[in-house]
């Protein structure tokens, strides 16, 4: 029957009918029929009197509110879960609005709320999580203030068998790159779940928006997958690797790190590149980022074939694409293709001279024209016009050196600087990052020039402190991962800012009666 059927033979200004009007409601909402419970829960709210008993209040009141997350702006249901919040103010509800207005952005309510609720109950795990959040994002506290309100909110849980909150305290470990931690709580949460499906119930009443528990055991399927291998448990993810395999939409982090991590160059490694492959290919083929982070992992793993079906792939759909490009052209290198990779190389460097001369554009065509000096076959069957493109024929020396930047006058001006390193004779590569107090990263020819005359360059923009790692890069391939690595190294800001998921919204025990 439908909820607005059921509902409107509900008088729900009797208080007689209010338990039946509350389990209707109830069971409304737990098939997913938000927007009616929110109209008709509303209706019955208008409609109580006063001889209504305070629970069925309090209770329905947070079923609106929860119904109004899920089904309508986020905006209207802050406004909702406010209105509970002061109609019945307890540690469930000074939670909720919190975590609510931690999303529209109101990080001094949310602070505020968080402990209100520790007020009422001062263990509670929802509260605690949420101060972890605000610590994580407050410069000055973070990543301390957030490790110590972890801890509070794990002692919080204690005996708790709720799978979906140790779900939650896991995922905040990962996310604050503490993969041990989180693979604690995740066993825990596991644990939880296999117990319930067993028949043993939860302790706490717990609405999260991942939904149900079939979605859970997914994602924990994923996620301990994931952890085992960011901890360096080898051993536990290839254990994991058959669960978290089975599960649609991997993500890409995940593919990478298995193909880099648990693909040997054996028979092992080899079975499972291929499904790692196949998997992607069916689930995520049109994703070119993906099979180009796999083909890298693929690489640094010496599944060279499989990296090379990875690039390839990219590199034919986005042939324009200068990193796929490199990148291809580099594996074909490695793995004895050097008149196919000098193709690629060749096209690069025409295509980038009649291009505008970007940032890019300019960096992809000195790498490529350094790898048409690597490569053996420059020397055997390249038109002349082809060599002419090539400054010096002699093989060159290629090396990596950094230099630490301070007394920068501007930081506006790295794009600068970074044009100012790599139009230096001898340069191939030049990365300066947007950090406070930046590396700057060179390659260059050591049969053409010397570091400490490239870092001159910048004397009127920073003070160049060179550092003393170097490395020969002695092929094509090796030349283009150092520049691909440092290039793409995730943006680490001085400050980082975490995205966590929704923080678990929980409702209120349906009221008993005697």
């Amino acid at each position: 029957m439908l909820l607005a059927a059921r509902a409107e033979q509900l008088p729900a200004t009797a208080p007689s009918d209010s338990a039946s009007s509350l389990n209707s409601l109830s069971a409304a909402y737990e098939q997913k029929h938000f927007a009616a419970v929110v109209k008709q829960g509303g209706d019955v709210l208008a409609g109580i009197k006063a001889d209504v008993p305070r629970a069925d209040a309090d209770y329905l009141r947070v079923l609106v509110s929860l119904a109004a997350f899920k089904s309508q702006s986020l905006l209207t249901s802050a406004a909702l879960f406010r209105q509970a919040y002061e109609a019945c103010p307890g540690a469930v509800t000074a939670a909720n609005y919190g975590a609510v207005e931690m999303l529209v952005g109101d990080r001094q309510l949310a602070r505020t709320l968080f402990n209100k609720a520790l007020d009422y109950a001062p263990s509670d795990f929802c509260a605690h999580l949420g101060l972890a959040e605000l610590a994580a994002l407050e410069p000055k506290s973070a990543p301390a203030g957030a490790d110590v309100e972890l801890a509070r909110a794990a002692a919080a849980l204690g005996l708790d068998e709720s799978a979906p909150l140790w779900s939650a305290l896991a995922d905040h470990y990962l996310l604050l790159k503490e993969p041990v931690a989180a693979l604690s709580a995740y066993a825990r949460a596991e644990k939880c779940l296999t117990a319930k499906s067993a028949g043993a119930a939860g302790t706490k009443a717990i609405d999260n928006q991942t939904t149900g528990d079939a979605d859970l055991e997914k994602h924990l399927k994923q996620a301990i997958f994931r952890a085992a291998l960011l901890a360096g448990n080898d051993a536990l993810a290839g254990e994991r690797l058959d669960a978290a395999l089975a599960t649609s939409n991997l993500p890409l982090e995940a593919y990478s790190l298995c193909a880099s991590r648990l693909c040997r160059p054996d028979a092992a490694g080899d079975r499972l590149a291929r499904r790692l492959y196949d998997k992607a290919l069916a689930e995520n083929g049109h994703d070119n980022d993906l099979f180009y982070a796999l083909g890298r992992a693929f690489g640094e793993a010496g599944q060279d074939n499989f990296a090379r079906l990875c690039l390839d792939r990219v590199h034919e759909r986005e042939p324009e694409d200068s990193k796929f490009a490199l990148a291809c052209a580099a594996q074909l290198a490695r793995g004895g293709h050097g008149s196919a990779a000098a193709k690629i190389l060749s096209a690069l460097v025409a295509r980038a001279k009649s291009q505008e001369p970007t940032p890019q554009r300019k960096m992809a065509q000195a790498l490529a024209r350094a790898g048409l000096r690597l490569l053996p076959q420059y020397q055997k069957d390249w038109a002349a016009a082809l060599k002419s493109t090539l400054a010096q024929p002699e093989r060159p020396n290629f090396k990596t050196a950094f230099a630490a930047l301070s007394a920068i006058k501007c930081h506006c001006r790295l794009l600068t600087m970074q044009y100012t390193l790599h139009d230096q004779p001898g340069v191939a590569f030049s990365y300066i990052p947007d950090d406070k107090e930046p590396v700057a990263f060179i390659i260059y020819d050591g049969k053409a020039t010397e570091p400490l005359k490239v870092w001159r360059s910048l004397k009127d923009e920073a003070k160049a402190i060179p550092l003393g790692r170097s490395e020969n890069l002695g092929d094509f391939y090796h030349l283009v991962k150092a520049a691909l690595d440092y290039a793409e190294a995730p943006y680490r800001p001085e400050h980082p800012y975490y995205l966590f998921n929704t923080l678990p919204l929980r409702t209120l025990p349906l009221p008993k009666r005697g």
